[in-house]
């Protein structure tokens, strides 16, 4: 079997995601070819059994960046399977509606959507969620990929989402996010009494959508944004302002480490969903230890 898994990620989640399939699967003997979206240049499908296409949930839809790059899919002779996997950072339902537009999209070329999963990572805008929390959250998804990547792959158990139709207008409004992050994003600003010019920024951006002009000493930021946040997050000074979302701005990588136990600012904010999710999990994983 060959898989191939297209990604978006923004901060590093959804990779760490695809990267735990990939360990996974090649424990498996099963063959898996990564490709970065926008980055790569789409290859002949035809030469893979399975398709995955990863990325973080934005406002509760796909990344315009992910939508975009499907369409220059191929269509296909024979119908074809495709696996979605979902990051966010809230364990709630209505993101299981955010692959509507690319079922769509997928269908008109004989690429079939039969399994999707979510994994709940933490948040790179709203809020910062705590070490403890980012942590748990990543050792969770480590167990549930393995699950997972045994039933889809080796047992070939497809894998549904709970989805309620009732979400999908506020899917459609909400899309509303992507011209908002072509003209938010023309407006971000750097402090540059904070800046050390280390060109993460300009270097990393999966939209190239920043340059340094270096003649006149500042940042340019084009229209291309899509509020991945790759840019402020990173920053190793804080020295960025997200211009409308400032508020929002989440500045620096989690560490992913075991840490003593912290209370989160907003400690109320989808307490039961974060309740159940981890309960879930923990369920499914002790279950299948003991089988």
């Amino acid at each position: 079997m060959k898989i191939a898994i297209f990604y978006f990620s923004g901060t590093g989640n959804t990779l760490r995601v695809v990267n735990e399939y990939k360990k996974n699967l090649v424990e498996n003997n099963i063959e898996v070819s990564l490709f970065s979206i926008p980055e790569s240049i789409v290859p002949d499908l035809k030469e893979f059994d399975r398709i995955g296409i990863a990325y973080p949930v934005h406002a509760l839809n796909a990344p315009e960046a992910v939508n975009k790059y499907v369409k220059l899919f191929s269509r296909q002779d024979t119908p074809k399977r495709v696996f979605i996997l979902m990051c966010s950072g809230e364990p709630l339902n209505i993101n299981h509606t955010s692959s509507n537009k690319m079922r769509r999209i997928l269908r008109r070329k004989n690429l079939i959507i039969d399994s999707k999963y979510h994994y709940v990572m933490p948040y790179n805008m709203i809020f910062r969620h705590t070490e403890e929390e980012a942590y748990r959250m990543n050792e969770t998804m480590k167990s549930l990929v393995k699950l997972d990547v045994n039933d889809y792959f080796i047992n070939n158990i497809s894998h549904k989402l709970k989805i309620n139709p009732f979400f999908v207008p506020f899917i459609w409004v909400l899309r509303i996010e992507q011209p908002f992050a072509h003209f938010n994003g023309k407006r971000y600003k750097i402090d540059m009494n904070k800046c050390i010019r280390c060109m993460k920024c300009v270097n990393n951006c999966p939209m190239h959508n920043i340059e340094y002009d270096k003649e006149n000493d500042k940042f340019i930021f084009k229209k291309e944004c899509i509020l991945c946040t790759r840019c402020s997050f990173n920053c190793p000074k804080d020295a960025f302002n997200i211009h409308m979302l400032n508020a929002w701005r989440v500045n620096q990588p989690y560490s992913f480490k075991e840490s003593e136990p912290q209370i989160r600012k907003h400690k109320n904010y989808c307490r039961k969903a974060y309740i159940r999710y981890f309960k879930e999990a923990e369920d499914r994983i002790n279950k299948a230890q003991a089988t």
